[in-house]
């Protein structure tokens, strides 16, 4: 495994033996909460791109993603992806990644999406998991997997100031309508913090072969 980091980004590469490499990014950005029934859940992106990097006889194609058709992105749109004349096996690869992405992190609760809100209501953290397969060498999914997971692990949330001085008549205003100004603070200015993680789950893929005799064992 190798990591990197800087302001509001971590990434971790992974080689798994001779043939199989993988990639993660992790950033955040601040958004109104997604849900209005939740107002302090955060939110967990996860983008999965399996492109002709991977095998001999993928294509170029659009990253897969649980974003909702037409949602916004850092001021972009963004879909499902991973439609059109793109090879079967490549689009059942990325979909099978984004789904164990999605069971091991979000349904299984390693995240605390609570954890993620910054004001109440107002803002919450959305994080951005984006997820490359370089060399597909088989255990790609474990790959992936694990490169996700210790992203998350390796990156650090920026702190984030709410309100100014609170003694001008615009300021005060602010905070009795609810709302309050909100800057995200440099990592080089104040030291960020790690991501709410409640346990750190990894994949192992195996295989069952037929015994050649015909007979079987207990």
């Amino acid at each position: 495994l190798s990591f990197s980091r800087c302001h509001n980004r971590a990434e971790c590469t992974v080689q798994l033996g001779n043939g199989t490499r993988s990639a993660a990014s992790v950033r955040a950005e601040l958004v109104p909460p997604p849900n209005a029934d939740r107002p302090n859940d955060g939110q967990v992106k996860f983008g999965v791109e399996v492109g002709p990097m991977g095998c001999m006889g993928y294509e170029n194609t659009v990253p897969v993603s649980n974003y909702a058709v037409g949602e916004s992105v850092d001021g972009g749109q963004a879909g499902s992806g991973g439609g059109g004349d793109v090879p079967y096996i490549q689009r059942l690869m990325a979909n099978r990644i984004l789904r164990l992405l999605e069971r091991t992190l979000l349904i299984g609760g390693s995240i605390d999406a609570e954890a993620l809100c910054v004001q109440s209501g107002v803002w919450v953290w959305r994080l951005h998991v984006d997820v490359s397969l370089l060399d597909d060498g088989g255990n790609a999914m474990d790959a992936c997997v694990l490169a996700a997971v210790a992203a998350l692990r390796h990156y650090r949330l920026p702190e984030v100031s709410i309100g100014g001085d609170g003694d001008d008549v615009e300021t005060s205003e602010a905070v009795s309508s609810g709302y309050q100004e909100t800057n995200i603070i440099h990592s080089d200015d104040r030291e960020p913090t790690p991501l709410p993680l409640h346990h750190t789950p990894l994949t192992a893929t195996f295989a069952l072969f037929a015994d050649e005799t015909g007979t079987t064992t207990a």
